[in-house]
């Protein structure tokens, strides 16, 4: 059990470390932390205590954060019997006779002590825009009981007996378990079960640095549902025949004297947080991609007729500079570039683009600006002709349509979308669900109706269970699917000794804190024989 619950918290603090919390922390609380619960002539209290939680803090809004992480925890509760108290219990001695076990206790004193994970859910308002954030909590917690002792003591408890049917009293035979013990003392131990509580909080917050922040203020726990594994009904002091020293202690919370049992707990609580979470995260701008059917620009410059002179060859200046265009008309072109591919043209020769720079170098400038459009044009049709012509390494030749490709299973054939259709998996998205989940309903109303198209096709039925790192499912699970899918498909119609039924006897471990792993994991399997 503490296995799966560490599990549960390494499962927790991975999720806060990938769900991009706006800012981590630590928390301490401190102040009274115990069980509540009415007592039979007697009372309880609760003592010192604490806990110790790795939070994180996410932004829903201005002014409102979800707080959740995981904690530890040590509740401590004392209880006390009125002076004078006896309990009495009906008994069986060494030798078989039958008496009424009655113990009397002066000064009796319990220490119970419980250690528990805790995993809170709050929803956080504060303040904002000035020095001092004030801020409200409010949610709840689950707890998870880790380990627990009970500390028993009296300055004197009497063991008697009275056997009714001789009307005899012993108070006063120590070695048959009857008498008298002074500065008594003992130690138990009591079963616990998850539970649930309200929680509240409220303080104020401060600035440390650019990057903490530190938070005080007050907290209450309230619980809601009995922690206490099962109703007690068992001695406080057990009976020995073997003498009056092997009397052994029990603890309240394990006797019918204990009402429901439930957490409370109030105090001071001190968190520092990391990160800033009040700080909204900017927005980046999205910016357009750059995308192969960019516009090319054609940028010429030439010189005066004296510099081309001076210099008879100097080359023009050509500069392209792509246009981004949004992914949405890029989409929208991609048909239209698949076209052009198909009817495109030879690509032209290199020297087409040559020929028209050293056309424009030797131009006077009078005309520059005529041999300037001439360039443009034949450079960009160049450039089109060029990529037009270039092979598509993107496009690949249809795959078969599955509903035409058939298959053969024995004498009957049928088409690979048919058995696709018959192979496909049930999966159960609950832990432990046997019955057949509403959306898988449709598909298996399709399976069966392939199944009577094809009479002579036969199928195994496999059911799994799964390990989901938490807490694993019984094989009996598994062989309950399997028969509820056989069962589904007999009621429409399937011949039941069409259908071989098992289920795998090996857990489906999966990856821990994986939903999607559990359900798929969580299924039944139809093979066609």
């Amino acid at each position: 059990m503490n296995t799966k619950k560490i599990n549960l918290a390494i499962c927790f603090i991975a999720i806060f470390a990938q769900a991009g919390a706006q800012e981590p922390g630590i928390q301490l609380t401190g102040g009274l932390q115990g069980m509540r619960y009415k007592l039979q002539n007697g009372q309880t209290k609760a003592l010192p205590g604490g806990s110790l939680e790795v939070s994180c803090a996410f932004r829903v809004s201005d002014g409102w954060d979800l707080l959740t992480g995981i904690a530890a925890g040590v509740y401590r509760t004392q209880a006390t019997l009125k002076d004078g108290t006896v309990f009495t219990y009906n008994q069986v001695d060494d030798a078989g006779s039958a008496f009424q076990y009655q113990a009397k206790f002066t000064g009796y004193k319990e220490t119970q002590q419980l250690v528990a994970a805790n995993i809170p859910l709050m929803l956080q308002f504060h303040t904002t825009g000035s020095a001092i954030e004030w801020y409200v909590d409010a949610g709840g917690k689950v707890l998870l009981p880790i380990t627990n002792s009970e500390q028993v003591s009296a300055r004197q408890l009497n063991l008697s007996a009275y056997y009714p049917n001789y009307h005899v009293v012993v108070s006063n035979l120590p070695r048959h378990g009857f008498g008298t013990v002074n500065n008594w003392k003992g130690s138990a131990s009591s079963k616990f079960k998850p539970a649930a509580a309200l929680s509240a909080a409220t303080g104020a917050g401060f600035r440390l640095s650019s990057g903490a922040s530190l938070y005080t203020g007050v907290y209450v726990d309230y619980g809601l549902t009995d922690i206490r594994a099962g109703k007690g009904s068992m001695p406080l002091v057990t009976y020995s025949p073997a003498g009056l020293d092997e009397a052994r202690a029990n603890s309240l919370l394990n006797t019918q004297y204990a009402g429901p049992v439930t957490l409370l707990a109030f105090g001071l609580q001190v968190r520092i947080g990391f990160g800033g979470a009040r700080a909204k995260p900017a927005t980046p701008m999205p910016v357009a991609p750059v995308t192969p059917d960019a516009r090319i620009s054609i940028v010429v410059r030439t010189k005066p007729d004296a510099e081309v002179q001076d210099i008879p060859r100097q080359k023009a200046e050509v500069q392209a500079t792509p246009l981004y265009r949004p992914a949405s008309v890029v989409a929208r072109r991609d048909t239209a570039q698949a076209k052009a591919v198909a009817q495109a043209k030879p690509a032209p020769k290199p020297d087409t683009v040559a020929a028209a720079v050293d056309t424009v170098q030797a131009t006077p400038a009078s005309r520059a600006d005529t041999a300037a459009t001439a360039l443009t044009d034949t450079v960009a049709t160049a450039l089109t002709d060029t990529a037009a012509a270039a092979p598509d390494s993107t496009q690949e030749k249809p795959a078969e349509d599955p509903r035409k490709v058939t298959v053969q299973f024995g004498t009957t054939v049928i088409s690979e979308w048919d058995a696709a259709v018959i192979q496909q998996p049930v999966e159960f998205k609950s832990f432990a669900q046997t019955d057949i989940p509403d959306w898988q309903r449709s598909d298996l109303n399709e399976v069966a109706d392939l199944l009577k198209r094809y009479p002579k096709l036969r199928i195994s039925i496999a059911g799994h269970h799964c390990n989901c790192g938490m807490e694993t499912e019984k094989a009996k699970t598994g062989i309950a699917r399997a028969r509820a899918v056989a069962d589904y498909l007999h009621n429409k119609g399937v011949d039941r000794s069409r259908m071989v039924v098992s289920h795998s006897s090996e857990s489906d471990p999966v990856p821990t804190y994986d939903p999607d792993a559990y359900s798929r994991s969580r299924r039944v399997t139809i093979t066609i024989q």
